[in-house]
């Protein structure tokens, strides 16, 4: 009985796993992002950082999204694979397409929070980084192929 539990319960979240991985790297480099953004902000005051930004806070803050947005998924998956995984499943040949479209929009909120603390600590959008190096990528392709 208990081995076909657990069965049941490994055979649930095997498909999450990565998912959560990938939000969890967000969270994670949101949080120092952030902390980075305090530290930059509590100088910028002139009160030291340690006080401003303390441990705790992180952690609190960090936990408690974390525990969130796994939920979140969790309960988009159980939506994805009790209620719209036949009717979506009709037109995408992808297994879990709305869980996935749920990782996409919880990294995607993950993003725009870490464009906005870089902007606070650089004063330029990570995005205008990244398109910048495409672009020098681009023209480095294109002076090899003359």
């Amino acid at each position: 009985m208990k081995t076909s539990i657990y069965g049941w319960i490994v055979a649930f979240f095997t498909p999450l796993l990565p998912l959560m991985l990938i939000v969890g790297c967000f969270i994670l480099f949101d949080t120092y992002m952030g902390r980075k953004a305090s530290k930059v902000k509590a100088i910028a005051k002139g009160v030291n950082p340690r006080e401003w930004v303390t441990s705790r806070k992180t952690r609190d803050g960090l936990f408690s999204k974390l525990l969130l947005y796994n939920a979140v998924l969790l309960s988009i998956h159980l939506v994805d694979l009790y209620m719209l995984g036949d009717l979506v499943g009709q037109y995408s040949p992808l297994s879990h397409t709305v869980t996935r479209l749920g990782v996409v929009v919880l990294c995607w909120v993950e993003y725009d929070s870490i464009d906005e603390k870089y902007y606070q600590i650089n004063g330029v959008t990570l995005t205008s980084v990244i398109k910048d190096k495409i672009d020098k990528f681009k023209n480095l392709i294109k002076s090899f192929k003359k």
